[in-house]
């Protein structure tokens, strides 16, 4: 068939050929045989040029099939890749190399199972040696990593091509489904969520229930199958009223959302209150698609805060201050317990602002908790400051819930406060009990472990080294023999007065026990001997100060006696151990800083040592 029009096209050249030579111009009406001959040659000369010609046509259509080819090859929306029989890569297209985030060009020879996450490449290397055993293709799902980059969950659809006399290859097509995995893990998520014990609602835009879950049932007594197709009026109490829903919808438009707390009927006839929670689903385009309201059944809790309502009619002669007030703040009611605790009698505060018991940088707090009351949401032990009428603040611990009339709007707030100033001030002495030290007021060893370890945390982020010293006061005994224990309790003062002007603000000086003090450096420097010469400085000024006479004076209780002054000088030896980032625990650190102390103090005294780990 072939041969056939290549013989037409042939015929066809040579007649287009002497057609174009009978319309060039004859020099001569008889043509002599070399003219004939002549003849021949120019019509196959015209022959083969028109044959070149078409060749040439060919050759481009071929290039612009070839660059067809290579553009969907390379720009696929899939990545094309094909394996050697031992799992190297031989060629790629552009998007392959973009999902590997690796250029082309490196790509050859490289394993493709280095790209496979680490707990996947079992799997893998299983399915390969699969898909070399059969013909049929083979696909499987891999979560693939490059490096630190972030990974990616590929669907490889692999296929043996067999080669004669050759190891076979793999071609893959590889595919991202990374948004399909991430869907799905969602899906997962939300089929869960919506199985919570909390009922949920799904309507469409037009507010026609599509699905409930189980617990709307409980809550509701309304079955699937009653609920769909239904709207959300069939829960309809008949408490609220147009404006409460005009509100609603008001901010389901703006806001995309709307909660608080709404009555709403049982299939029973039960009214009920539930905590509602409305959220508009948007479509691509902005357009809402759906809302799904989420209801918590507050019964309980109604039922709890109404008997406490009955009850404030009786707590008149509580000692905590009850007080109602509107959602503006106007104060209501105000009973005796409010008068002894803030100074006000009732008279003096009914009908005006809540405001005149808030110090001027407490303000914000008031519209932030009318806010929440309104909303229809309780304030549970809220610890804050006020100011009583003559000026002094206290503490105080308040309960704020909100009041509701007979269709459950909130009219008003209830709030019980009680006075914990004494108890703060108790809770204050306790702790500095527990981390500071009752004579020098400076932090324990229990204080001083606890700022260690953020030194060290602090440390391993900046990378700088901090410095641990370990102070033993070397002639303190004598004085406390020869003047006693009180006059060794000023010198201790004073001793921790001196160190605490030696240092910075966020330095930590604490006494460890009697006349042992421990003193932290933190963020010296990232170099070991640089913060060694810091920390030496800062030793020597230390151990310089210390060294000063100390003039103690000593005052008896007795006004007759006149004080006593004491002149005693009393030297230091000082431990100094450098630590960085947490390479050694914080008992090490101390011990380590105790050791190069007793280091200084049996050279002598009034020394400084550096702890040396080669010679522990």
């Amino acid at each position: 068939m072939t041969m056939k029009r290549t013989e037409q096209n042939s015929t066809q050249l040579r007649q287009e050929a002497e057609a174009e030579l009978t319309h060039a111009p004859d020099t001569k009406l008889m043509p002599r045989p070399t003219e004939k001959l002549q003849h021949e040659l120019q019509v196959h000369q015209i022959e083969l040029e028109m044959q070149n010609e078409q060749l040439r046509q060919s050759e481009v259509e071929l290039e612009k099939s070839r660059d067809r080819y290579v553009d969907f090859y390379d720009f696929a929306p899939v990545g094309y890749l094909t394996l050697n029989h031992e799992g190297m890569i031989d060629e790629i297209n552009l998007t392959g190399a973009a999902l590997l985030k690796v250029a082309r060009n490196k790509l050859p020879y490289h394993r493709f199972a280095s790209f496979v996450a680490t707990e996947d490449r079992d799997r893998w290397h299983h399915h390969f040696l699969s898909v070399l055993k059969h013909d049929d293709s083979l696909s499987c799902e891999l979560a693939l990593q490059r490096d630190n980059e972030p990974r990616f969950y590929a669907h490889l659809d692999c296929l043996r091509l067999k080669k004669d006399g050759k190891e076979p290859v793999v071609r893959i097509v590889l595919t991202d489904i990374t948004e399909r995995k991430q869907a799905e893990t969602e899906l997962r998520i939300a089929a869960t969520a919506f199985e919570s014990q909390d009922g949920i609602m799904v309507t469409d835009a037009h507010n026609v229930i599509l699905r409930v879950n189980r617990a709307f049932t409980g809550i509701t007594g309304y079955t699937a199958e009653e609920a769909v197709g239904q709207t959300p009026r069939l829960l309809s109490s008949g408490r609220h009223d147009a404006a409460f829903y005009a509100a609603m919808w008001k901010s389901l438009q703006s806001a995309g959302t709307w909660q608080g707390e709404i009555w709403n009927r049982r299939k029973n006839g039960d009214v009920f209150p539930e905590r509602l929670t409305i959220t508009a689903v948007k479509g691509g385009a902005g357009e809402v698609t759906h809302y799904v309201g989420m209801m918590h059944d507050i019964t309980e809790r109604k039922q709890r805060e109404m008997e406490s309502q009955k009850l404030l009619a009786i707590v008149d002669s509580t000692d905590d201050a009850i007080i109602s007030k509107t959602l503006d703040g106007i104060i209501q009611s105000w009973n005796y317990g409010a008068e002894q605790i803030f100074g006000y009698k009732s008279a003096e505060v009914i009908g005006k602002q809540m405001l005149i018991l808030i110090p001027p940088d407490r303000l914000d707090e008031e519209p932030e908790i009318l806010s929440r009351i309104s909303r229809g949401e309780k304030v549970d032990h809220f610890e804050t400051v006020r100011q009583r009428k003559d000026g002094r603040l206290i503490n105080i611990s308040a309960t704020m819930s909100p009041i509701f009339d007979s269709h459950g709007k909130v009219v008003g707030i209830s709030k019980i406060a009680r006075d914990i100033t004494e108890r703060k001030q108790v809770e204050e002495q306790i702790r500095a009990l527990a981390f500071y030290d009752t004579l020098t007021q400076l932090p324990n060893r229990r204080l001083l472990n606890d700022r260690l370890e953020q030194t060290m945390a602090a440390s391993k982020r900046s990378g700088r080294y901090g410095a641990l010293m370990f102070l033993d006061m070397d002639n303190f005994k004598p004085l406390n023999d020869t003047h006693g224990h009180d006059v060794g309790d000023l010198l201790l003062v004073e001793t921790a007065h001196r160190l605490t002007g030696c240092v910075r603000e966020m330095d930590t000086v604490a006494r460890f026990g009697g006349d042992e003090f421990m003193v932290m450096l933190g963020e010296l420097d990232v170099d070991k001997a640089e913060s060694a010469t810091q920390a030496g400085i800062v030793a020597e000024k230390i151990r310089a100060t210390l060294a000063e006479p100390y003039v103690l004076k000593l005052e008896h209780e007795a006004k007759t006696e006149t004080e006593t002054t004491v002149e005693h000088h009393c030297t230091s030896s000082i431990g100094v151990v450098l630590f960085i980032d947490h390479a050694a625990s914080t008992e090490e650190i101390i011990k380590w800083a105790d050791m190069a102390m007793y280091q200084a103090k049996e050279a002598g005294g009034n020394l400084i040592r550096f702890y040396d780990s080669t010679g522990e």
